[in-house]
């Protein structure tokens, strides 16, 4: 269960990526998406690619975003 639930977040970062690097991206998607997944949302677009590339970077390991 708890690799499906890891599975579930690594495709949800990866969406939450590819709306990231999006020309227009769509803040409401980002927000949601973000919560999802439990990354502080932040207006500033380079703080929120760097916290999301974090965490796909510690996401299966026993590290947590603060």
């Amino acid at each position: 269960m708890e690799e499906s639930l890891l599975g579930d977040q690594l495709i949800t970062l990866e969406k939450l990526v590819d709306e990231l690097i999006k020309d227009e991206p769509q803040e409401d998607v980002i927000q949601a998406m973000m919560a999802e997944t439990g990354i502080p949302y932040c207006e500033d677009p380079v703080d929120r690619i760097n916290r999301v590339l974090r965490a796909l970077h510690f996401s299966g390991s026993d590290k947590a975003i603060k």
